[in-house]
């Protein structure tokens, strides 16, 4: 697990990435072909595993003032599952107490509390977010993907025995 503050313009990681916005205004951004709302304080934002991510506007944040954000990165071997990759119904989530969690592991880190309660709590975290906001492992929600990737599948799809 990789910890960090801050935005990032255009981004993409082998991993989960988990954001919690505190204040401020961050900018909208481009993820699975949709532009994406700025997150608002209290909310948890999931970006699957190799996705591009793409911040927009960030020139308007100025007026606003400087979001405070904090980051998670987690290897997708972490996430307290089975088989296969779970994928997420939505990327921004209103769940105050997952917030309250994610942001009492980030103070923990940095007062460098126990490693094994801080292990435990990460645990604890993605089993939550898990629960209440991913879909089963290898589970795809079509509504999420893009429109042209979803042509290049089905084309894919109908020409299997062909070299292509």
């Amino acid at each position: 697990m990789r910890v960090a503050d801050g935005d990032f313009p255009t981004v993409v990681n082998s991993g989960y990435t988990v954001k919690i916005t505190h204040g401020g205004s961050a900018p909208p951004f481009q993820y699975l072909g949709r532009t994406q709302g700025s997150p608002v304080p209290g909310a948890v934002t999931v970006i699957e595993p190799h996705e591009v991510v793409s911040c927009l506007d960030q020139d308007k944040t100025a007026a606003d003032g400087q979001a405070i954000v904090q980051l998670m990165f987690i290897d997708a071997d972490l996430m307290p599952v089975g088989t296969g990759r779970p994928r997420f119904h939505e990327v921004t989530y209103p769940d105050r107490s997952l917030f309250n969690g994610i942001t009492a592991l980030h103070r923990g880190l940095a007062h460098g509390e126990d490693e094994l309660d801080l292990e435990s709590s990460l645990i604890h975290l993605l089993t939550v977010l898990l629960a209440r906001h991913a879909d089963a492992p290898g589970a795809v929600s079509p509504t999420l993907r893009p429109r042209a990737l979803r042509q290049v599948r089905e084309m894919l799809h109908s020409q299997l025995s062909s070299n292509i």
